[in-house]
């Protein structure tokens, strides 16, 4: 159609500012779709614009001369009456923006450059922290909770199963995928679990590869093993078997905890305060930006690199930001001065969370294969994460779901299907 044969309606009872007439403008060459899927509405038998004035404009405004046929719709089938009752309904706008709710989940737009206006909010993202839950003695947790449940805790998903399973594994994740899967697998012989699958690492190890369809990044927390007073590099087998999976080898961090907590670290030969972080992952990816800068961003002489001709430019490789990426070594306490011991093989809330934050946005998966007393799950429901979580002792899953009503009085438990009182 050609776009002289619209005319604007007169009686418009909508305006529009010079700024909001530039972003409509942007919009329609941006994202041209938008106008078949809501065309121009007009009167045939005048050939004025019942509802699309302003695209009307907006497309003047570009110099087009004419349009696609799916861009307009004739509005054949109103009578008169309707017609005028038309342009009152197109131009009613009922409720208002959730502001907070478009910044979080549609981050990946200019939603300004969309036409909206936005005002100046500061949304500010979920943060974990420590729990107040102390753990019970495992020996005396009674529980219903059987091998090849299901448990629903609220968005949350756990299994009572085997992570070394690709059939557990496959019932757990039930269709979905997780940006990032964070645990610490049972140390061997290192430590006396209640669980009844081998604890030979040969074994362990297979859970990558059982979960490697179901998510994208790994990140293993494993502690020093000695034998003989000499270190045992038995986290080669972790290596070799992601490798086999498809995973990179991305990055080997450090968890400092600042002590070296059980005896057996403090009779090394250095006292171990630190813990390995393996990072593997099927490609590369830019972290988000989580850590506070310690030193206050200043305003210096801008950087320039040297042209091909000899000249200089300025750059902004280099310039700081006001959050900076999490590091290769995280400093944090192993119990943080609260005791819960009693699983043997625990980490704070701040572990999980500084790497779910750094890896992962919020609304996403996040699974654990070996959730133990449930640490990577609080951090998850903290941070608006959904974690996918794998225990195959029926005790620290009834572990787990005390943790969560404690840490959640709202949170809705069903176990297959059921509520669980």
């Amino acid at each position: 159609m050609k776009v002289s044969q619209l005319k604007l309606n007169k009686k418009n009872p909508r305006k529009i500012s010079p700024q909001q007439m530039e972003k409509l403008k942007a919009s329609i060459e941006k994202f041209p779709k938008m106008m078949s899927l809501r065309p121009i509405v007009y009167d045939p038998d005048t050939m004025e614009v019942l509802g699309g004035n302003q695209r009307l404009l907006a497309i003047r405004a570009l110099g087009m001369k004419e349009i696609p046929d799916d861009w307009v719709k004739s509005a054949d089938e109103l009578t008169e009456k309707e017609k005028r009752e038309f342009i009152i309904r197109d131009n009613i706008q009922a409720g208002d923006w959730d502001f907070e709710m478009l910044s979080a989940e549609f981050g990946e737009f200019d939603l300004d450059e969309l036409g909206l206006d936005m005002p100046e909010i500061n949304v500010t993202p979920p943060d974990a922290t420590e729990d107040d839950f102390d753990e019970p003695d495992i020996q005396t947790v009674q529980t219903d909770i059987k091998r090849g449940d299901i448990i629903e805790i609220g968005r949350h998903r756990l299994m009572c199963g085997d992570s070394t399973s690709e059939s557990d594994v496959a019932m757990l994740m039930n269709g979905q995928k997780a940006e990032l899967l964070f645990t610490s697998p049972p140390y061997s012989d290192m430590r006396t679990y209640t669980g009844e699958s081998s604890l030979d690492i040969s074994h362990i190890v297979t859970f990558i590869a059982a979960f490697s369809c179901f998510t994208e990044y790994q990140v293993i927390n494993l502690g020093i093993q000695r034998k003989n007073h000499e270190i045992n590099q038995y986290w080669d087998e972790y290596i070799s078997a992601a490798k086999k999976a498809g995973y990179k080898f991305l990055s080997w961090n450090v968890w400092a905890k600042q002590n070296a907590g059980s005896i057996g670290n403090q009779s090394a030969f250095f006292p171990i305060s630190h813990e390995w972080m393996f990072v593997f992952g099927k490609k590369f990816k830019d972290i988000n930006r989580t850590v506070e800068r310690k030193t206050e961003i200043t305003n210096r002489r801008k950087r320039c690199v040297r042209q091909a001709d000899g000249s200089m430019k300025p750059s902004s490789i280099g310039k700081q930001e006001e959050l900076k990426e999490m590091e290769s070594v995280f400093f944090a306490n192993s119990e943080l001065g609260r005791i819960r011991s009693e699983h043997p093989a625990t980490f704070p809330v701040v572990l999980p969370a500084e790497y779910i934050k750094a890896m992962t946005n919020q609304k996403d998966n996040v699974c654990d294969p070996f959730l133990g007393s449930g640490t990577t799950m609080v951090a998850c429901h903290q941070l608006d994460r959904v974690c996918y979580g794998m225990e195959i002792s029926k005790q620290y899953c009834q572990v787990i779901v005390d943790r969560m009503r404690k840490l959640d009085s709202t949170i809705e438990i069903k176990i297959n299907g059921e509520i669980y009182v």
